[in-house]
């Protein structure tokens, strides 16, 4: 007789987690036959719209400045006013 028994609950767990351990090999034959899911293309997609997005909207905002300080007869604060309030509000409806 064991001088340490486990609670019948336990023991279930061990035997459950045991039998996992022994079905591992059908999970990861299952995995490696798994193919492209068209989702992971929309996430793909999304990412790269979210990246030109926000390379032309933010990164590349300072480019712009003088081009259009000089085709709106404004001065470069009044440009970066704009870009400002931009980035405040970007910061204030984001989650």
């Amino acid at each position: 007789m064991p001088r340490f028994s486990l609670p019948a609950r336990a023991a279930d767990f061990l035997a459950v987690q045991a039998e996992a351990q022994r079905g591992a090999g059908d999970a990861k034959e299952e995995k490696q036959a798994m193919h492209w899911h068209r989702s992971w293309s929309v996430l793909a997609v999304a990412m790269l719209f979210q990246a030109v997005t926000f390379g032309i909207g933010i990164y590349s905002f300072t480019f712009w400045v003088v081009p259009w300080s000089a085709e709106f007869a404004v001065g470069r604060s009044d440009v970066m006013t704009v870009y400002m309030t931009m980035l405040v509000c970007m910061g204030l409806f984001s989650p």
